[in-house]
């Protein structure tokens, strides 16, 4: 307001475009010239679509094979005015009543923000005889008032979320809304009515004597975590699931597979590493590269074979590696584990690997969402190569909202934030900490887990219950 004000009354209200212009043109030129991000190749959407087109043709035979298994995408794409259509993100964008709504809401703090310096110039002007410069001084009031709000606003939500967590012993609780004491009353009333409501429609078994529930509390809980404890959205997600395992007798899968292809599966999924996070929660690794050398072996298996794989791992995770770590001590205690922290590590992975396991992540991906889910708490993809916004924009369909906001990329030196996470004693020296540990290893007990396992990781499909290994019956 005051440069404005100055250039009106020393030149005229011309001279405030004409430096607009001039100021204006410098940074585009500047941001053009000097930023190289201002190309977005990467993370363009149009960039993406024709990339995938491309590398479709490369695996039809149409383009040479030589270029698809470059590292960098940019060996194979190369866009021209064709490939750009401006109404599609303009259509993404308006799809999501939520970005409407935020669209609408930004217009109206816009205009209101002009609407107020127009209303103040013209009434000082005319009313009080203020000149340029005087009126663009007052208006410094009103800028220096939305400066302090954008500051001290975000400094102030900071505050308020520290005074709460010290207020619950300085403790926060990645397994939030599962266990005693963790629930609000509206969450506890909504848990008993979902309860009520899956035993009405034959879903859930109470437990009666010495028999067990059919599912116990943390399985129903991550259901509605998942719908944000709305009801009919997790009571659908709930029985669609128990169909699903009904129709794959998942049971009876898990219970009679083979040992031997249970081990070897574990080589094309993420693995425990036998290690907690400092919330206890179990700490898998999922190295893609690692992938590469048993690519055909992994075709070779059949599809629906595959998919069982998939199934008998994850539960795996829910039927063993939960309840084990739940029963070791651990800070949120006695609130079960029932989420993983995993780390994803995508050193020398090409874009040719990504993009031929495409497959592979996805089925496996859609089930978890769909029938596992909030078995996900922290995921954290490291050593990504500049590639991976065009991956990114690949896979971030196969996760739901919640689980997409769980995922940080944290680039090649991931062990200073790692370490927040997890004790470096816990962590796999690749990725900053201690543990000799690699992705082709057996899980490496910590002295809890040995103690609580006899001293030995048990093969197969087993279940850890009431402080023991069980074999499935």
């Amino acid at each position: 307001p005051i440069l404005g004000g100055g250039l009106t009354t020393a030149l005229s209200w011309r001279a405030i475009f004409w430096f607009l212009s001039i100021v204006g043109g410098a940074i585009c030129i500047s941001f053009v010239v000097l930023f190289h991000d201002t190309f977005r190749k990467e993370r363009s959407l149009t960039y993406q679509n024709v990339l995938k087109e491309r590398l479709e043709e490369a695996a039809n035979g149409k383009l040479p094979q030589s270029n698809l298994e470059k590292n960098s995408s940019s060996q194979i794409v190369s866009l021209s005015f064709k490939d750009i259509n401006p109404a599609r993100p303009v259509a993404l964008v308006l799809r999501r009543i939520n970005n409407v709504t935020i669209l609408f809401a930004s217009g109206l703090q816009f205009a209101f923000s002009f609407l107020i310096a127009y209303t103040t110039a013209r009434t000082l002007s005319m009313r009080y005889n203020y000149n340029a410069l005087a009126t663009g001084l007052v208006i410094v009031a009103f800028g220096i008032g939305s400066i302090a709000g954008s500051l001290l606003g975000g400094r102030f939500s900071d505050y308020e979320l520290a005074r709460l967590k010290a207020e619950n012993g300085n403790v926060g609780y990645p397994e939030d809304g599962l266990g005693d004491g963790h629930l609000t009353t509206l969450q506890e009333e909504t848990f008993e009515s979902f309860r009520a409501n899956l035993s009405k429609a034959e879903l859930y078994t109470a437990p009666i004597d010495s028999t067990l529930a059919s599912h116990d509390d943390p399985t129903l809980l991550r259901f509605l975590r998942a719908r944000g404890f709305a009801l009919s959205p997790a009571q659908k997600q709930f029985s669609d699931a128990e169909k699903w395992r009904k129709e794959h007798d998942v049971v009876n899968l898990y219970n009679t597979f083979d040992p031997v292809e249970f081990e070897a599966a574990k080589r094309f999924y993420p693995r425990w590493t036998g290690r907690r996070d400092k919330n206890g929660l179990p700490l898998y690794v999922y190295r893609l590269a690692s992938l590469a050398p048993l690519q055909k072996e992994l075709d070779a298996v059949p599809a629906e074979r595959r998919y069982q794989r998939i199934i008998v791992l994850y539960e795996l995770m829910v039927r063993f590696a939960f309840p084990l770590c739940s029963y070791l001590a651990h800070p949120s205690s006695p609130t079960p584990i029932s989420s993983t922290t995993t780390i994803i590590d995508l050193e020398h992975v090409s874009i040719a690997s990504m993009w031929h396991l495409r497959n592979h992540l996805a089925e496996a991906s859609k089930l978890a969402t769909a029938n596992y889910p909030e078995t996900l708490n922290t995921v954290a993809v490291v050593n990504s190569p500049p590639f991976f916004p065009t991956i990114w924009g690949w896979i971030k369909g196969w996760f739901d909202e919640g689980t997409r906001n769980k995922i940080h990329v944290l680039g090649k030196d991931p062990g200073p934030t790692l370490r927040n996470l997890i004790n470096a004693s816990d962590l796999p020296k690749p990725y900053g900490g201690e543990l000799e540990w690699k992705f082709e290893d057996e899980p490496n007990l910590d002295d809890d887990a040995k103690a609580a396992l006899s001293g030995i990781m048990p093969k197969g499909p087993v279940i850890y219950a009431d402080g023991a290994v069980v074999k499935p019956v």
